[in-house]
């Protein structure tokens, strides 16, 4: 899979970024999606992912992941890295317990 398009529509009523964007990216699967509040926490554009604004744009960014190989694969690796590093089990457990001790204190 080149990349995981997945448009927002309705901003107010998503929780972003959706858990499907964070598996995909595990997988070196970068996400293609629209410019809302919460993306930029995932979808650093043309590192691990692009955002886009108008139908046009979309289309445009899609295209470069598919007929540039060389960037589909940086862009690809950095999604997998940044996950890697960013949302393991253990660093997401950690922040957890951080969360709710503060909030038990």
């Amino acid at each position: 899979m080149h990349s995981f398009f997945s448009p927002i529509l309705a901003d107010a009523s998503t929780a972003s970024p959706p858990l499907t964007w964070i598996e995909s990216m595990a997988l070196g699967v970068p996400v293609v999606t629209t410019n809302v509040a919460g993306v930029s926490e995932l979808v650093s554009d043309g590192h691990t992912g692009y955002t886009f604004k108008t139908a046009g744009e979309a289309v445009q960014k899609i295209r470069s992941l598919l007929e540039n190989e060389n960037l589909r694969g940086r862009i690809s690796r950095e999604s997998r890295e940044f996950i890697c590093a960013e949302y393991d089990i253990g660093s997401i457990a950690r922040k957890y317990k951080t969360i709710w001790t503060q909030m038990c204190e």
